[in-house]
């Protein structure tokens, strides 16, 4: 997380002030529906997503093709996404 904060940071990637002080637990369950909203305003201000739609699950999806490609080994990608099993891949 520290590293996606510190790249945003470096593309000058608005991402909003962290939810909770360094350190500290916040007390509210994680809203699914919050994470896409935030996802759909970010992407809508890069032009070439302007006029798609951008889903949770299509930038996992993406993500774990981008480490497929890379060359990253099934059982680094499988941790990373938290599959159990290489039939998921």
């Amino acid at each position: 997380m520290e590293v996606y904060i510190n790249l945003c940071s470096l593309l000058k990637i608005p991402i909003g002030p962290p939810l909770s002080p360094p350190g500290e637990d916040i007390q509210v369950p994680f809203e699914k529906a919050a994470a896409q909203a935030r996802l759909s305003m970010y992407a809508s201000q890069i032009p070439a997503f302007a006029n798609r739609s951008v889903a949770l699950h299509g930038l996992r999806s993406g993500c774990e093709i981008s480490l497929a490609i890379a060359g990253t080994k099934l059982d680094a990608i499988m941790d990373h996404v938290g599959w159990k099993s290489p039939s998921t891949a």
